[in-house]
């Protein structure tokens, strides 16, 4: 293609200069986890999340995106500001040429290519002798940039036709660069659009694109991570040494939460819903908080006990995720729960672990399954270590997992010091050989992944010497981006992240302090919501003779950096009706998964044991089954107003969106909102007074105002929201690019109706 003019090129020498420290900070960023949502562009199915412009020809085949020739091109729904952009791409017949287009406006040109008119190219053609070769730049009615390629780089890297290329492209601040099969290759400066479409062109020949991945970086362009430590997606910075090793195992302080005490000067809300579960959002109110807990669903227990599994000859019967799993699986449409089919049991040959399937996740059907033929128990993942029986296991859906094998994967604890043992599992059903034996831990142990900064974070059980109750049980803290080495910690490795303190209410009969006996967490919207399972006591010497399980019950924590909890009410979220004959008497515990998105609730299952023996009478660890709760979705906490009203209004935000949307109940009353600008002043039109009131109670509404259809023209400005309220509860705001209302924040376990773990329109 005709190579525009508006080019200054740049001597290779001073190309691998500029490349080298472009890269080191936009790669290193990538790589410490400066970085905030994973959005995968392609999902494999078919080309939702994207736009075809001027009839180019793109299909979905075989779950390959494929070009079929022709001009025009592929416009992302999202844009994007700085990031890093990764693309798989061969090329099917010789010369066939494609480009990827970044920061690129939505308008095109009225020639017969219909390419953009407004953005930059990265040429996607299987060629090197070239004026403009394999991963070199050009600007497609943008304004004039510095461009500079390797051409010898190119040479080396570029791969023959029907082999796979990878292209990297990272764009920070007004640079940009460009790597292919891991080699530097090309770099650009001045470049001036901040932000714009992903697009891949059309222009001839076959060529198949399969990963389309963006890591979206936010402020990795302001400094360097060993300078100012790593920038978080909401604007958050953390200390250069991370996690933090300063936690004292003997205090019984509440957990200081330093992102609430120095908050960052601006927030980014690109993702996901905003919650008020602390004032890291607000800047003043006059609205009161009030945080909600959930209602036990009328028809609990879900799951009990029924099958010869379960029963176990009736001795301790149990069907209860410990804490196993339940999460939505939007492949096959199904809630999935792994759960414990009777208590421990160390006699049977495929392990104790069962799966069930539901439509709805209320109503429980047991899958015959090929492993014990006629039952639904799955494969024991260690069956070597039988024998010693399980103390705990953990299932979790995987949904970033690149290879298929791993997209289910599992934590498995054994006692008689064998340790615990990680396992994947392409199916859920079928488990692998131990892929590692995991560091030092007690038999409580759990994971989940960050996809805030993309670690899998593994909450090991610890025993503290030293208080009224020996060995109190607390929490250490491990993580890694890689979930088979990271779970080969070394005794020193692990931190010590928190136990009981002084605001954890002890039971008024039992009077021991509380412990942190179990932990279970998960990406929601724009944070991490944990269940924390209090241990209350009695000491397990003490269950026979006082015929009763434990009284343990949940805590709901919140975290924005993945360390610093704020558990701000120590009341029961789940409680146990310590009630003797009840299903749910003691020993509640979380669930893998943690919570999922079912409409326009939240869905929190859990286990409970009755401590009653058909054949025994009373035993402690008898009697196991699951029960769910509801809570409103984003209904953790609001922010209300009496018929009188009130207002809040939100510290200095930055949003790449253009349509807000709240969660809120004003049925009685009404909701309105003013914007201003960094001085407080009412940015014109978007006023009180322009606003269209809401008087409704859903969890999905938008404020708009009138002369003006969205808050497109703020975007990337610095702005107030401030929220004017009567009669009525305000839970949540989001700022969005999606009309119909994605919030673009992560779902948790997932539910009915959503395509993967994000809220967007392809799920990813």
């Amino acid at each position: 293609m005709p190579w525009p003019p508006l080019v200054r090129f740049r001597p290779a020498s001073v190309a691998r200069i500029i490349y080298a420290s472009l890269l080191m900070l936009a790669m290193t960023a990538v790589a410490g986890g400066e970085t905030g949502r994973i959005v995968r562009l392609f999902n494999g199915r078919n080309l939702e999340g994207w736009v075809i412009e001027n009839n180019a020809q793109f299909s979905v085949r075989d779950g390959l995106l494929r070009l079929e020739r022709g001009t025009g091109w592929l416009r992302s729904v999202d844009t994007f500001g700085d990031f890093v952009l990764t693309v798989e791409v061969r090329f099917l017949e010789p010369s066939a040429n494609s480009g990827i287009f970044v920061r690129t406006g939505p308008t095109s040109h009225s020639d017969e290519t219909g390419w953009p008119d407004n953005g930059y190219q990265i040429q996607c053609m299987d060629i090197v002798d070239s004026p403009h070769p394999l991963g070199s730049l050009i600007p497609y009615g943008a304004p004039e940039f510095v461009h500079s390629f390797d051409r010898d780089a190119i040479r080396r890297a570029i791969r023959v036709q029907g082999e796979w290329n990878t292209i990297e492209i990272a764009c920070t601040g007004e640079e940009m660069a460009v790597r292919l099969n891991g080699v530097p290759v090309a770099t650009a400066r001045s470049i001036r659009n901040s932000s714009g479409h992903i697009g891949i062109q059309g222009e001839r020949g076959l060529l198949e694109f399969r990963r389309i991945e963006v890591r979206e970086l936010l402020g990795a362009g302001a400094a360097t991570p060993a300078a100012a430590g790593e920038i978080l997606y909401n604007g958050i910075v953390l200390p250069d040494v991370w996690p933090p090793r300063d936690r004292d195992p003997m205090s019984r302080e509440p957990m200081r939460v330093p992102y609430l005490e120095i908050r960052p000067e601006i927030v980014p809300i690109d993702v996901g819903r905003q919650l008020f579960v602390d004032d890291f959002l607000i800047e003043h109110t006059t609205l009161r908080r009030t945080y909600h807990t959930p209602e036990k669903y009328g028809g609990n227990p879900v799951m009990k006990a029924e099958t010869a599994l379960e029963l176990d000859g009736g001795r301790r019967p149990a069907a209860k995720p410990h804490p196993g799993g339940v999460w939505y699986d939007h492949r096959d449409r199904q809630f999935k729960m792994w759960y414990h089919t009777g208590w421990y049991e160390k006699d049977q040959p495929h392990g104790n672990k069962g799966l069930a399937l539901s439509v709805d996740g209320l109503n429980w059907t047991r899958p015959k399954l090929d492993v014990i033929p006629g039952t639904n128990r799955t494969a024991d993942p260690n069956p070597e270590l039988r024998a010693r029986a399980g103390g705990s296991d953990e299932v979790r859906i995987d949904w970033f997992a690149r290879d298929e094998r791993e997209r289910f994967k599992s934590l498995n604890f054994y006692h008689g010091g064998a340790g615990s043992r990680i396992n994947v599992s392409a199916d859920g059903i079928h488990w692998s050989p131990a892929l590692a034996k995991t560091g030092p831990a007690g038999d409580r142990n759990t994971f989940f992944y960050n996809p805030f900064r993309q670690r899998w974070v593994f909450s090991i059980k610890v025993e503290l010497d030293g208080f009224s109750i020996p060995k109190m049980r607390a929490r250490q803290y491990w993580e890694h981006p890689d979930f088979v080495r990271g779970a080969q910690w070394g005794p020193d490795d692990p931190v010590f992240w928190f136990g009981g303190d002084y605001l954890d209410e002890p039971d008024p009969e039992i009077g021991d302090p509380p412990q942190i006996y179990d932990l279970n967490v998960n990406a929601y919207e724009s944070l991490l919501v944990g269940l924390f399972q209090i241990h209350k006591g009695p000491v397990n010497a003490l269950l026979k003779p006082r015929k009763m399980p434990k009284v343990t019950e949940l805590v709901v924590g919140y975290t924005r950096d993945g360390f610093h909890w704020h558990r701000p009410v120590r009341t029961p979220f789940i409680a146990a009706s310590r009630r003797p004959g009840t299903w749910d008497r003691g020993y509640v515990n979380p669930v893998g998964g943690t919570m999922l998105v079912v409409g326009d609730r939240l869905y929190f299952y859990y286990g409970a044991l009755s401590g009653v023996s058909p054949a025994v009478g009373t035993l402690p660890y008898a009697g196991g089954a699951t029960g769910v709760a509801f809570l409103r979705r984003d209904g953790f906490a609001s922010m209300d107003a009496d018929a009188a009203g009130g207002t809040l209004t939100t510290r200095k935000l930055r949003f790449s969106g253009k349509h807000l949307f709240v969660n809120a109940a004003t049925a009685e009353g009404e909701l309105r909102a003013e914007v201003l600008d960094g001085a407080g002043q009412v940015i014109a039109p978007f006023s009180l007074q322009n606003c269209r009131p809401i008087s409704a109670d859903r969890t999905q509404m938008q404020l708009q105002w009138q002369g003006e259809p969205d808050l497109g023209a703020l975007a990337g400005r610095e702005v107030r929201i401030r929220f004017h309220l009567r009669n009525g509860r305000l839970y949540s705001f989001w700022v969005t690019p999606h009309a119909e209302g994605h919030s673009r924040g992560y779902v948790a376990a997932g539910g009915p109706g959503l395509r993967g773990p994000v809220d967007s329109p392809n799920g990813f």
